[in-house]
């Protein structure tokens, strides 16, 4: 019995750290992705800071002038390799989409690396793991003229359907996505920002979570103990009336002479 108390109070004790621990864990996040239109010479940068959140996901669509490509200037970028896998990487593809062609991938080191687009759109994305954080991402958009050879490409940007979400970076997201507690769009706020419902954080929803776990295991555990003793209880008072079985039949005995 007072191992069960014992294991009671070391998993009370789990659940208040567990709490405590998210409730104190803040993290600092910075707005990652958007969309982006670039004039004839015009150029913007686009950056990743150091205090970039675990399991970032930032997506850039831009979108240059007709006859225009896009030109990405890497200044600087850190990705991170863990057991011969990217896990902080930096994506680009020539268009609009997640599955257009690949220009280039890459979570080594860059320092002032171009990539140029065939058209006039590309796709960048930028996405971490949830651990080490690393430098981040420093670059620049700005166009290059092509001429008249690119000017009659259509527009790769697609409507959205009625049952899905136009993201500020026009990317097109199933709305059963919307109010989950990520940014599956792949910009800031995209998904999350007009959420009704219960004002919590993610990490108040999360130590919620594992109080109300904690809570019901603990219980389950409490009743299995209290069960596992009526059952001892049980079988010890069913042995004892085993090893007088004579009383029994003494008493039947008295009551059929008083017949």
């Amino acid at each position: 019995m007072w191992k069960n108390l014992d294991l009671l109070k070391y998993s009370k004790n789990f659940v208040l750290l567990a709490t405590v621990w998210l409730q104190c864990f803040v993290l600092l996040v910075k707005a990652c992705g958007q969309y982006i239109e670039l004039g004839s010479q015009s150029t913007r940068s686009i950056s990743i800071s150091n205090t970039y959140a675990p399991y970032s996901n930032c997506i850039w669509v831009v979108e240059a002038s007709s006859g225009y490509r896009v030109e990405l200037n890497i200044s600087s970028f850190v990705g991170q390799e863990l057991s011969g896998s990217c896990v902080d990487y930096i994506t680009v593809r020539d268009g609009s989409d997640s599955s257009d062609e690949v220009l280039g991938k890459t979570c080594t080191t860059l320092s002032n690396s171009l990539v140029t687009s065939t058209a006039r759109w590309m796709w960048i994305q930028f996405k971490s793991d949830g651990e080490i954080t690393t430098s981040g991402l420093t670059a620049t958009l700005s166009t290059v003229y092509a001429g008249s050879v690119i000017s009659n490409y259509s527009s790769p940007l697609e409507s959205c359907k009625s049952f899905q979400y136009k993201c500020d970076n026009h990317i097109c997201l199933t709305r059963a996505y919307l109010c989950d507690g990520f940014e599956d769009c792949g910009c800031s706020d995209c998904d999350e920002s007009a959420c009704t419902g219960l004002p919590f954080s993610r990490t108040e929803l999360l130590g919620m979570s594992i109080g109300i776990g904690s809570f019901i295991s603990i219980g389950i555990f409490v009743f299995s103990c209290l069960y596992e003793r009526y059952r001892k209880i049980r079988a010890i008072r069913q042995g004892n009336l085993e090893l007088d079985p004579l009383a029994g039949d003494s008493k039947k005995s008295k009551i059929a002479w008083h017949k």
